[in-house]
């Protein structure tokens, strides 16, 4: 994650050139080459997160319904996802705080810093969702099928409880033969085990926020049998 807090910063993402202004932020996904350089009197700060952090930590995020949730998931399935988000934050005093807690909790490190700043960071990215989604823009990777991929996984976490591969590809006027390759081809998962870590998902919400058995959790996430 790449935040700039004052002045411009150029940034280099596989080969594309942006000049990041005052309040912009841009979420690289893993494996993706790039380079900073910051101009005289600009203030950029870098915040690398483990992928299995990031998994565990939004699991709530990832479960919004949302175009910027099923783009966090898409990093998360995707060994060769090229393209980056960026959110125009312009003078957000509250990010800015945000952000410099968490350096002054990595310098400290006091007892349990991590846990403060995993709760830090999500606290950073709900108030990106709340407040500047309609400010994203994506950057113009070279992976073209990677926006309808992003697309496909937000119907599948907004009706994970009914989707199967035909009524999907049916919503998106494609071939379920067709719609399964490419979603194998893009996230390197079929659209079962996608569908299966979702349900998976709100399964363990259920069962560890609510009463109820799990026969009840199973009907809740669109599995009829218990033996699912």
């Amino acid at each position: 994650i790449v935040c700039t807090l004052k002045g411009k910063c150029m940034h280099l993402v596989e080969g594309t050139t942006v000049w990041m202004q005052q309040g912009d932020i841009t979420v690289i996904p893993p494996n993706v080459k790039h380079y900073l350089r910051a101009e005289p009197e600009s203030v950029t700060l870098t915040i690398k997160t483990r992928k299995t952090t990031f998994d565990s930590a939004f699991s709530s995020l990832l479960r919004s319904g949302t175009v910027l949730s099923a783009y966090f998931a898409q990093t998360l399935y995707s060994t060769h996802y090229k393209n980056s988000l960026t959110f125009h934050c312009k003078q957000d005093t509250f990010i800015a705080e945000l952000l410099f807690y968490m350096l002054i909790q990595e310098n400290e490190r006091k007892n349990h810093y991590g846990n403060v700043i995993d709760g830090l960071v999500t606290a950073f990215f709900s108030y990106l969702v709340q407040n500047y989604e309609e400010t994203a823009e994506f950057s113009s990777g070279d992976n073209a099928n990677n926006e309808r991929i992003i697309e496909i996984e937000n119907y599948i976490r907004q009706n994970y409880k009914t989707s199967t591969l035909t009524s999907v590809a049916h919503h998106f006027y494609l071939n379920p033969s067709y719609l399964s390759t490419i979603i194998k081809k893009q996230t390197g998962y079929t659209f079962s085990s996608i569908l299966h870590q979702i349900r998976m998902e709100h399964a363990a919400q259920l069962l560890a926020d609510t009463n109820l058995k799990v026969d009840q959790v199973c009907e809740n996430v669109g599995y009829h049998d218990t033996t699912q």
